[in-house]
């Protein structure tokens, strides 16, 4: 298995790396022009294991553009056969699939890939001393404000709506 070591600190970089104990990659960082063609490279050396199924974990992917998104779903394309499984998908890799790739035949899942011993590092690259992931989310929001649904400006479209001042 390929080893991609580009560090999750430097913008625009992509880490990939063997996932220990199944068949697929975890994927660190940002999937864009500029790591196309590493993305690409690393996409082309899977196969499926034993039991047909190949995982992405990208638990740790801050960004994923569309064509990069096309490339990971023509695995399926090579290998028909193939169960593609993809944990944690970041929000904007399920807007392009539910908007150009309906079809696409990949099952995500936030579930942890099996037999996974390891957690990739988080967006930032840093891990908190304990070294779980959950711990790292919990020590990047410690200090911002609680955004939950119910404390949430209204949008519509992907748009904010906010009020505007009343002129007195």
């Amino acid at each position: 298995m390929i080893d991609y070591p580009h560090s999750p600190l430097s913008p625009g970089a992509l880490t990939i790396r063997a996932l220990p104990g199944c068949a697929g990659l975890a994927l660190i960082g940002d999937a864009d022009l500029t790591a196309r063609d590493t993305w690409r490279a690393a996409l082309a050396t899977l196969t499926a294991g034993s039991s047909g199924e190949i995982h992405l974990d990208l638990a740790g992917l801050r960004f994923i553009d569309v064509a990069c998104t096309r490339e990971l779903f023509a695995i399926t394309d090579r290998q028909p056969a193939v169960r593609l499984i993809v944990h944690h998908p970041p929000a904007i890799l399920l807007r392009i699939t539910a908007l150009a790739y309906p079809r696409a035949r990949v099952e995500f899942s936030q579930a942890p890939c099996p037999g996974a011993h390891l957690s990739p590092l988080p967006p930032d690259g840093i891990l908190p001393p304990d070294g779980t992931r959950d711990s790292a989310r919990a020590l990047r929001n410690s200090g911002r404000p609680n955004h939950s649904p119910a404390k949430r400006p209204k949008t519509a479209a992907g748009m904010m709506i906010t009020e505007s001042p009343r002129s007195t």
